[in-house]
């Protein structure tokens, strides 16, 4: 069987090369362009979060009420965590009854909170993003229904092509979903709203629960949202609880 041999000049070479080098800069820039206007996105969309007015809240649990927004659905809720549903994209979000129950009763924790309330709302307006590992984390503070400033950390870390995983961080609730990079910076938003319009029944939990039964509630939290996550096929681990369970 006779080869066909096809004679490419050297000239011909070089513009070929060049055409490609061309695109794949074009794609890289692109690809840049598209990190940055999301992660200018999410900053945009956490600043609204925080300045928005809190609604009124419209879901009460036994040890906590929280407002849910009219287009969020309830695929599954628990004692302390909420399986939400927006968009089909789902949405986990994790009461945290050990922090409250520590802050309650330790005398010096709720004295030093009280004391740098006053620094914590000149904060208020400051943000800070950084890349990390992954993706991006921007921190910054919140106010509360209840007047007390607290700071946050929202990470965004690449899921696959398509996707981000947002895992948020507040005082006394966590939240995580995957969704699309085009819609990461409303469920941005809207997680740090939720976690922001908490009412806490602190006397009844309190009343009700040790703080060793507090740290078992948030590992049973945690497990459930693993679990819920699981048929996504990405998880990261974003508990930054202590890891000794109390005495």
């Amino acid at each position: 069987m006779d080869n066909d041999f096809v004679y490419v000049a050297d000239g011909d070479i070089g513009m070929w090369s060049k055409k490609v080098i061309a695109v794949l800069l074009v794609l890289l820039l692109s690809g840049c362009a598209k990190a940055e206007t999301m992660e200018k996105q999410i900053r945009f969309a956490l600043n609204q979060a925080k300045e928005d007015p809190y609604p009124a809240i419209n879901q009460q649990k036994q040890y906590y009420g929280y407002y849910l927004p009219p287009d969020i659905g309830r695929r599954k809720s628990t004692l302390f965590s909420e399986v939400l549903v927006k968009d089909g994209y789902t949405i986990v979000m994790n009461f945290k009854s050990r922090a409250v129950i520590e802050a309650a009763t330790s005398s010096s924790q709720r004295e030093a909170q009280e004391v740098e309330q006053e620094v914590l709302k000149e904060l208020l307006g400051h943000a800070s993003y950084e890349t990390i590992e992954g993706g991006y984390a921007f921190s910054g503070y919140y106010q509360m229904l209840d007047g007390f400033v607290y700071p946050f950390t929202c990470k965004v870390l690449e899921n696959d092509a398509d996707t981000v995983a947002i895992a948020l961080e507040t005082q006394y609730m966590d939240g995580f979903t995957i969704v699309d990079r085009s819609c990461a910076d409303q469920y941005a938003r809207v997680m740090l709203k939720m976690a922001g319009a908490l009412k806490i029944e602190e006397e009844r939990l309190l009343a009700d629960f040790s703080l060793y039964d507090a740290y078992r509630n948030d590992e049973e939290s945690d497990v459930q949202m693993r679990d819920t996550f699981d048929e996504e096929g990405y998880l990261i681990d974003f508990d930054h609880r202590e890891t000794d369970t109390p005495d």
